[in-house]
C-alpha cells in the first residue's frame, strides 16, 4: 500500500532528525541510506505546495551533512599535505548525504528549501566536493556535489558567494584557518568565482582569510608556496575601488613581503599580481592626462627596486629567468620614471645580456625586450649609455655566432632600430665602424653587419 505524504512527512522528519543526532559516520551512511529510500518512496502524486515541513529541521539536517560530509577541525595547526586515507568515511558520507539533499529539493517546495540556512551549508558541501583529487573526496563524492549543484538556486551567484563567503568566515580566522584545510578550499573556489562590481562589496569578508594565505605562503614550504594567483580582470575590483576603502596598502603590504621568497613561479604570479594591483586602471589615466598617483609610483618603484636588486645577484638560471620575465613590464609601468634608476637598470639588463644563458636563451631575450622598452621610454638619456649598450650587442653577437646559435637575432634588429632613432649621429658613427670592418672573420661581426641592414629596411 502506497504511503501519504502525511506519512511520509512524518518518517523523513524522523530520519532528519537521527541523522542530526548520530555522530558516527558509519551509523549516520546506515541512516542516510534508509532516508534515501524513503525519499524515493515518497509519493509522486503528492503536490510539494501542500507538504510542509519543519524550517528549523531542514536547516539542522543541511548542517549535519556539511559537518560530517567535510574533515573536522584539526586539534593542532596543521598545514602538511593530506593524504587519500586521511579522512576515512568522509567522501562515503558526503556523498550519501548530496544524494539524499538532491532527492529532498525534489519533494520540497521552492520556498520552503529557499531559505540561506538551508542552501548554504549545502553550497559549501558542494565547493568541498569540487574535485576527486582533494583528500577527502573521491568521484562519488565529487559527481554527487555536481548533481546537487545543479539543482541548487544560482549557486554561483554573487548574493550566494557573499553569503557562503560569511558562512565559513569563523573557520578562517587567525585561530582556526590552519585546522581547516577544507575550508580554505572552499574559500579559494568561491573567491575566484565572484566579479567586479560584486568583489568590492566582499571586500571586508575576503581581505582578512585572504592576508592569512598569504602568511602562510611567505612561511610555507616550497611546494605549496605556489597558491598565489592573479585573478581574470573581470573578477578584481580595480585599484582605485581598492583605495578608497583603504585596502590598497593593505594589500600591497602583505604582498611586498613574498618578494624574498625564492621560488621561479611564484616570482611571475607575485608580480604580476602586484602590477595589477597598481596599475591596472591607472596606465591609461596616466597616459591621457599625465596625472600622476605619488602614492602608487612610490610601491611601484619600491618594487622596481627591490626587483634589480635580487636579479642582479642571482646566479640561478631558473630564478634569472623569472626576474628578468618581469623587467619589461615594470619599464613599460613606470615610463619615463624609470630614469631615477636608469644606471642601475641598464647595468642589470646588460649583465644578463652579456652573460652565459641556457639553451633556450630565454633571460637573454628578456633582458633584450626590456632594453628595447627602456630605449623607447627614455630615449632623450640614451645618448649618454650608447657605447656601453652597443657594445653588450656586440658581446652578445661574438657569443651567438661562436656557438652558432640562431635565435636572439631579431631582438638584437629591434634594438638597433630604437638606437638609430634616439641617437642618430651615434648610430651613424657606429655604422661607419661597422663597415671597416667589412670582411673580418672575427664571430658575429658578419651577422651584426646584417643586422644593422635590416635597421636600414625599416621604416
Amino acid at each position: 500500500m502506497m504511503n501519504s505524504p502525511v506519512s511520509s512527512v512524518g518518517t523523513i522528519t524522523e530520519l532528519f532528525n537521527a541523522i542530526i543526532n548520530e555522530t558516527c559516520l558509519s551509523k549516520k551512511v546506515t541512516i542516510l541510506r534508509a532516508l534515501r529510500t524513503a525519499l524515493e518512496q515518497f509519493p509522486r502524486q503528492a503536490n510539494v505546495e501542500d507538504v510542509q515541513w519543519d524550517t528549523a529541521t531542514m536547516c539542522a539536517f543541511a548542517r549535519s551533512l556539511l559537518f560530517s560530509g567535510v574533515p573536522i577541525d584539526s586539534r593542532e595547526d596543521e598545514e602538511r599535505q593530506y593524504e587519500q586515507g586521511d579522512f576515512p568515511g568522509v567522501s562515503e558520507t558526503a556523498c550519501e548525504g548530496m544524494v539524499c539533499a538532491r532527492l529532498f529539493l525534489a519533494v520540497a517546495s521552492p520556498e520552503q528549501v529557499g531559505v540561506s540556512d538551508f542552501l548554504t551549508p549545502l553550497q559549501v558541501l558542494c565547493f568541498a566536493h569540487g574535485d576527486p583529487k582533494l583528500p577527502w573526496c573521491s568521484e562519488a563524492s565529487v559527481s554527487a556535489a555536481s548533481a546537487l549543484a545543479a539543482q541548487l538556486e544560482s549557486p554561483s551567484s554573487a548574493r550566494q558567494l557573499i553569503s557562503l563567503l560569511k558562512y565559513i568566515q569563523p573557520k578562517l580566522t587567525k585561530e582556526t584557518w590552519k585546522k581547516n584545510p577544507c575550508y580554505r578550499r572552499v574559500f579559494k573556489v568561491a573567491l575566484f568565482q565572484l566579479r567586479h562590481p560584486d568583489m568590492s562589496d566582499a571586500l571586508p569578508i575576503v581581505l582578512p582569510p585572504a592576508l592569512l594565505t598569504r602568511r602562510r605562503l611567505h612561511d610555507a614550504q616550497p611546494d605549496t608556496r605556489t597558491r598565489l594567483r592573479s585573478p581574470h580582470r573581470g573578477q578584481r575590483p580595480p585599484p582605485s575601488e581598492l583605495d578608497r576603502h583603504g585596502y590598497q596598502e593593505v594589500l600591497f603590504d602583505a604582498l611586498k613581503h613574498l618578494l624574498y621568497v625564492k621560488e621561479p613561479e611564484v616570482i611571475v604570479k607575485l608580480h604580476t599580481c602586484i602590477r595589477n594591483l597598481l596599475f591596472s586602471d591607472y596606465l591609461d589615466v596616466l597616459r591621457t592626462f599625465r596625472i600622476k598617483d605619488e602614492k602608487r609610483q612610490r610601491m611601484a618603484e619600491d618594487v622596481y627596486n627591490e626587483l634589480f636588486t635580487a636579479a642582479e645577484m642571482e646566479q640561478a638560471f631558473a630564478l634569472r629567468k623569472a626576474y628578468s620575465s618581469q623587467f619589461c613590464s615594470y619599464i613599460e609601468c613606470l615610463g619615463i620614471d624609470v630614469v631615477k634608476y636608469m644606471d642601475k637598470t641598464l647595468r642589470v639588463l646588460l649583465e644578463y645580456v652579456e652573460v652565459y644563458d641556457t639553451e633556450e636563451q630565454e633571460c637573454r631575450r628578456n633582458a633584450l625586450l626590456a632594453l628595447a622598452m627602456l630605449i623607447k621610454h627614455t630615449w632623450l638619456r640614451i645618448p649618454s649609455h650608447f657605447r656601453k649598450i652597443v657594445e653588450s650587442l656586440f658581446k652578445l653577437a661574438y657569443d651567438l655566432d661562436e656557438h652558432n646559435r640562431t635565435v636572439l637575432w631579431a631582438e638584437i634588429v629591434e634594438c638597433l632600430h630604437l638606437l638609430r632613432i634616439s641617437c642618430p649621429d651615434e648610430y651613424k658613427t657606429f655604422k661607419e665602424d661597422m663597415s671597416l670592418l667589412e670582411g673580418s672573420d672575427i664571430p658575429g661581426i658578419p651577422k651584426l653587419r646584417a643586422c644593422v641592414a635590416k635597421c636600414e629596411e625599416k621604416v
